[in-house]
């Protein structure tokens, strides 16, 4: 099983879901409604955020502060 969120605030699987709040399908339930063939879910991805603003160690030193 894996999470997934819907774009817009609709009924999924017969219970109704909100946007931006993740639950679980399986494979099976999210094939018709993810992509590439649907548009209704997507999956929920874990993005851990980077203290150097995604910036690699030497464009993190050269970043230069807002004037």
């Amino acid at each position: 099983m894996k999470n997934y969120c819907v774009r817009i605030a609709c009924e999924v699987l017969g219970v109704w879901r909100e946007k931006d709040k993740p639950f679980q399908l399986t494979d099976k339930q999210a094939e018709n409604l993810a992509p590439p063939f649907g548009n209704v879910v997507f999956p929920v991805t874990e993005q851990e955020e980077s203290p150097d603003g995604g910036f690699d160690g030497p464009k993190c030193r050269d970043r230069r502060a807002a004037q």
